[in-house]
């Protein structure tokens, strides 16, 4: 893997009440800890084992559940994301194509 833009399905996953597991990567880290998420190492059987892993401690995947919705609310707004691609549009609109 390649790349350094998070992409924005995590910003959903946070919010979406279900445990979150995912890559050890930088493209997911830069957002998410192990306190919010199963992070397993970018193979199919680490991956695998994250999935089994939740499946198997559904109390620790609760609190991990609770943290990242806590995370999403405090931290990563879905309103401030609109208010910042309001924005965006905005500066290109007045800006104009550049040239």
């Amino acid at each position: 893997m390649s790349g350094t833009n998070s992409p924005l399905k995590i910003y959903s996953y946070l919010r979406s009440g279900r445990p979150v597991v995912a890559t050890d990567h930088v493209t997911h880290t830069q957002i998410l800890t192990s306190e919010v998420a199963v992070l397993a190492a970018p193979t199919a059987e680490a991956f695998g084992r994250a999935v089994l892993w939740t499946l198997d401690h559904p109390e620790q995947a609760a609190a991990m559940t609770s943290a990242a919705g806590r995370l999403a609310e405090e931290k990563y707004r879905y309103q401030d994301y609109l208010d910042k691609v309001q924005w965006i549009v905005e500066q290109a609109v007045q800006n104009g194509p550049r040239g």
